[in-house]
């Protein structure tokens, strides 16, 4: 399949203002995303939507640099800036969020496969029936969903979270769900807070130049390595 990838990223973050371009093994975690998203079969481009705000240059910039596309709309319209991003694509949409660098190839792979399985599917991801970790989130649709979802849209919620719409109402959006081999929904790898980051930093440095090519397996093992990664409170592993 040729799958858009479409990234949301903005640098104000409530509790972690700049977040998306904090620096992790020498480069912003954005890149990482980016390097990791690349290795997906069945992407065939990534933008990064960000918004027009003046804050939100660096992530442009930066987003260039490592080879992705960028698009810029409203900041608080999200749902916007994703029907600006996807215009003209016919192929099925990927939903990823900047915060989220440790993204599986893999997974975006399979969940690819599990929506062209299901032709009647407008709607498919790996958070429902959440057996992934927090951080591996997903989601894919098709352009029809996309553009009902932007018509049917008026809550400035559904607005900013782009997909609750599409979730909320399943017989409007037909969805499909993605299961993984193992019960590992507990385990939280997204960036909230600076705690979030600076274990996504102690990671990166353990697994090195594997950083890009790790699967979800690999990543469990390396934050289990002694000494471990693992924090009781956060459930890293």
């Amino acid at each position: 399949m040729t799958a858009l990838a479409v990234v949301q990223a903005r640098m104000s973050s409530t509790r972690l203002p700049g977040k998306v371009l904090a620096d992790v093994g020498a480069e912003p975690m954005l890149v990482l995303l980016i390097k990791r998203l690349q290795r997906a079969a069945g992407v065939a481009r990534i933008v990064i939507a960000t918004s027009d705000d003046a804050s939100d240059t660096a992530i442009a910039d930066v987003a260039r640099s490592a080879d992705a596309d960028v698009h810029r709309g409203p900041l608080d319209d999200v749902l916007k800036r994703f029907v600006g991003a996807a215009a003209g694509h016919s192929g099925p949409i990927l939903r990823v969020t900047a915060d989220c660098p440790l993204i599986d190839p893999d997974v975006i792979d399979a969940l690819l496969g599990c929506f062209a399985a299901a032709p009647g599917a407008l709607y498919g991801s790996n958070v429902e029936h959440r057996t992934y970790p927090d951080g591996l989130d997903v989601e894919v649709f098709t352009p029809a969903a996309l553009t009902l979802a932007d018509r049917l849209a008026t809550d400035p919620l559904d607005r900013e979270h782009v997909t609750t719409l599409m979730r909320r109402h399943p017989d409007r959006f037909p969805p499909v769900s993605l299961t993984g081999p193992e019960r590992l929904g507990h385990l939280r790898w997204t960036v909230d807070d600076r705690e979030d980051l600076e274990f996504i930093r102690a990671l990166v440095a353990r697994l090195g130049e594997a950083r890009y090519a790790a699967t979800m397996i690999d990543i469990v093992q390396a934050v289990r390595r002694p000494p471990s990664l693992n924090d009781a409170g956060a459930c890293r592993g």
